[in-house]
């Protein structure tokens, strides 16, 4: 009975192909005493039934389902239905050196190209192209709640992550996380192509505050950190992640400048250190450890003995346009200038050892005193001519 119905679907179906086959009329099936059929010859036009397994072996140049004009070895002109009855029937292509260029597991639903144990729905062992044609074909992938959790617009060549529109090459709608498995970078590859040219910017802002009528709202803010210290149960701590800002390297010394506070056309807000609203251009609220010298209108507050309007030892004397004073305080020059003279003085006003002082008719000087409060404080005076 088996070998029958068997003989039957292999009539059934050798009459369908038969009479689809190129350049061939249907034809007779010829069985042999085993129940195998064939349609054709035994050479390389040959459709030929195998009883034994169930299975057909096609040897025709080019076989048509719906087509007596196929062009190529199976052309189907029609929709195409495999394991219609979800049974476990697996599906296997194969190229020319890949067993498994396409696989369909039948028994878990998974689609495998490259092979044979796909782990996910679609599984890709290899590389894959999407559009190769450069058509205005869009790719989107969507997630458990983002409909458009991974959008490729073709027409416009960009890619967004949570939009169906980027305005980009690449828009996220939301955080983006950087592993940690190792240092990462952002950076702009490569230098232009024109020769002398040169190299790209790469900026980084934050956003601009909605248009409002009557209320004004703040810009988004930028924030550069490191990472967090960890771990440590006695000294030395761990430090945080530290935040290095610096220009890029040039010719003979020549490196970039970090700019603060300047768009490159005019000064543009301010900076302030130890403070969050900074009420100069450099605003400091905390100690400032210099290591060079600070240049003031074109003269230097220094400690190298070069080019001064004050120098300070490093014991703390202080020299006026001098580099090498012999006192606290040396001034190279003819003048000092105390602007405002003082009234009601006596010899034993107020006062700290060594002040001097000036009103109308004598100077002051303070040879004994320990200020408001102490004892009795000691002024000797010289009369003015």
């Amino acid at each position: 009975m088996k070998k029958k119905i068997r003989r039957l679907g292999a009539l059934v179906v050798l009459g369908i192909f038969t009479a689809s086959m190129l350049a061939q009329p249907v034809a007779a099936i010829n069985w042999d005493t085993e129940g195998n059929g064939y349609v054709g010859n035994d050479g390389a036009d040959r459709i030929y039934f195998d009883n034994t397994n169930g299975e057909i072996e096609m040897l025709a140049a080019d076989v048509g389902i719906g087509t007596t004009s196929p062009g190529a070895k199976l052309d189907v002109r029609g929709s195409a239905v495999f394991n219609a009855d979800k049974g476990y029937h697996d599906f296997r292509i194969a190229g020319k050196t890949d067993d498994y260029l396409l696989w369909a597991d039948a028994a878990d639903d998974r689609i495998g190209i490259g092979t044979q144990y796909p782990t996910a729905k679609l599984d890709v062992r290899g590389t894959a192209i999407f559009n190769d044609g450069s058509g205005d074909y869009d790719f989107r992938i969507e997630g458990d709640t983002d409909a458009n959790l991974f959008f490729l617009d073709a027409g416009n060549d960009r890619i967004g992550i949570g939009v169906d529109d980027p305005a980009e090459k690449l828009e996220v709608d939301g955080n983006i996380l950087l592993n940690n498995g190792a240092d990462r970078k952002i950076y702009v590859e490569g230098y232009p192509t024109a020769y002398g040219a040169t190299g790209y910017d790469l900026t980084i802002h934050a956003g601009a505050a909605s248009p409002h009528l009557v209320d004004g709202y703040d810009g988004g803010a930028l924030h550069l950190t490191g990472g967090s210290g960890e771990g440590g149960a006695t000294p030395p701590w761990p430090y945080g992640g530290h935040v290095y800002i610096y220009g890029g390297g040039g010719t003979n010394s020549l490196n970039g400048y970090v700019i603060l506070a300047h768009d490159g056309s005019t000064t543009r807000g301010r900076v302030g250190i130890g403070t969050t609203s900074p009420s100069e251009i450099l605003d400091v609220n905390g100690k400032l450890h210099m290591r060079d010298n600070i240049k003031l209108n074109g003269n230097w507050l220094s400690n190298d003995g070069d080019d001064e309007g004050i120098y300070v030892t490093t014991g703390g004397q202080i020299g006026i346009k001098e580099s090498s004073p012999t006192a606290d305080l040396d001034i190279d020059g003819n003048k000092i200038r105390i602007q405002i003279k003082t009234g009601g003085m006596t010899s034993s006003s107020d006062g700290y050892t060594g002040e001097i002082v000036w009103d109308e008719d004598y100077i002051w000087v303070c040879t004994e005193g320990n200020g408001p409060g102490a004892p009795a404080d000691t002024w000797k005076k010289a009369e003015l001519l």
